[in-house]
């Protein structure tokens, strides 16, 4: 059966997010997936990872666990040592869902395309649900002016695509991800979008996302803002708040979509047109 199925494979790099391992390992392994290949990139963890790593070891294509240059020079290092037509990377405290890797090949042979992307659910520590992200298509225009997100952890792409670019930039650590979906786009990457929730992304106090702040603004002002067209200016309203811009957009597409119930969240109206009245009052 797997030879009727795209190799997929996935990388977890790790560092002392033993806590949180187990979770991440079972969530792929237990894909029942015909075709996997399964990496893990330990940096050399003291805090009992290697051993949650070693209880998985005869159902990993390859791991290691030594000192590495951070997270980007731990992916680097397993999606070039990845075989798969379609690869991924899912951090050491995310999840995939049950039955993602079947839906992305399946979309992948439908669509052809050279990137894949669906929806996100947040978690919190314990595994608990905290919130729901409903992606949209992806569009390049939107994704260079800061309108869009692709949600990494419920993101894959071909092989092909990925040497294209030149893989991911291990001199970034906080905005990697980011960077490699801009550059997908300005290759003119084929993306496909999945109207299903694919992956979990793990809020907690350790994350990188939480703990990032100032460091995500100064890796892209010196490394990334050179590189990316600014925002066009919007007149009278000026650089209109982004998150506010991408909630619009993700609400008209489900609201075409017929998701009136999806609409209504994305677009929380009135407090939109609360927002927006204050700001023409305010404008002299």
């Amino acid at each position: 059966m797997s030879g009727s199925q795209p190799l997929i494979s996935i990388v977890t790099p790790s560092f002392n997010q033993g806590h949180y391992l187990e979770t991440t390992i079972q969530s792929v392994l237990n894909q029942d997936y015909p075709n996997l290949e399964y990496l893990i990139i330990d940096g050399g963890s003291t805090d009992g990872s290697v051993e949650v790593i070693r209880k998985h070891a005869k159902r990993l294509a390859y791991w290691v666990s030594e000192p590495d240059r951070g997270q980007s020079h731990a992916i680097a290092k397993g999606l070039a040592r990845a075989r798969g037509e379609i690869l991924a990377w899912l951090n050491s405290d995310d999840l995939y869902l049950d039955g993602a890797l079947a839906r992305v090949a399946e979309a992948h042979r439908k669509s052809r395309a050279d990137v894949i992307h669906g929806n996100l659910i947040v978690i919190d520590e314990n595994g608990r649900e905290q919130d729901r992200i409903w992606d949209v298509p992806y569009n390049w225009y939107a994704y260079r002016c800061g309108v869009q997100m692709i949600h990494q952890p419920a993101a894959f792409f071909t092989r092909a695509i990925y040497r294209r670019v030149g893989g991911i930039r291990e001199d970034l650590q906080w905005l990697m991800d980011l960077d490699l979906f801009y550059r997908f786009g300005e290759a003119r990457a084929r993306f496909h979008f999945v109207r299903e929730f694919l992956a979990a992304f793990r809020v907690h106090v350790s994350a990188k996302s939480s703990v990032g702040g100032e460091k995500f603004r100064r890796e892209w002002a010196e490394k990334l803002s050179a590189s990316r067209p600014p925002v066009p200016s919007l007149g009278p309203f000026g650089h209109l708040p982004m998150r506010l811009l991408a909630r619009a957009r993700s609400a008209v597409y489900h609201l075409l979509q017929g998701d009136w119930e999806l609409f209504q969240r994305r677009m929380r109206t009135r407090g939109r047109l609360h927002w927006l009245v204050g700001r023409l009052i305010s404008m002299k």
